[in-house]
């Protein structure tokens, strides 16, 4: 069971410590080069949407964006072989939790997606609660509870997203 990452920087987990003003076009330049066969105007929808809903869930948007670029590569298509959807890769309960009704629907998957993000952070205590949330978000929040910690494949998946995040 782990807690910890391995040889790389946790990122800020608020929207309101990422100062950068340049941010929103960082992501759009992330998302263009990760999936070059996007649309353009699929890529400055995600990013707006990133954008509107880090801020008030109060979450890093380059964190959004790596793990979307991690659960879909930015196909708001994509299913996975759980039925998980869209961008974010929301089971069908979590979205209809969510209040999202439409999981292909670019705002409506980063809304949701982003919200669940936030509760999960809200979710856990210490100084390691962005690495809980973000493999609860891999593994399920009941497990990593349970298990006081996470599993080796979803300490794989933090580590993979907060490097893509430190790239953005």
């Amino acid at each position: 069971v782990y807690n910890k990452v391995d040889n790389v920087a946790i990122p800020v987990e608020s929207f309101s410590l990422v100062s950068d003003e340049a941010v929103s076009t960082k992501i759009f330049t992330f998302i263009s080069l990760y999936r070059k066969t996007i649309d353009k105007s699929d890529a400055q929808e995600i990013t707006d949407s990133l954008i509107k809903y880090c801020k008030e869930y109060d979450v890093n948007p380059k964190l959004m964006t790596a793990l979307f670029a991690r659960e879909s590569g930015f196909n708001k298509y994509a299913v996975s072989s759980s039925g998980a959807m869209g961008l974010g890769q929301l089971l069908r309960s979590t979205a209809d939790g969510l209040g999202v009704t439409d999981p292909f629907d670019i705002d409506q998957n980063v809304m949701g997606s982003t919200r669940y993000i936030r509760s999960l952070i809200d979710r856990f205590q210490g100084p390691d609660r962005l690495n809980y949330a973000v493999a609860g978000y891999f593994e399920g929040p009941n497990s990593v509870k349970r298990g006081g910690g996470f599993k080796l494949k979803s300490k794989s998946y933090v580590e993979d997203i907060y490097k893509v995040c430190n790239r953005i």
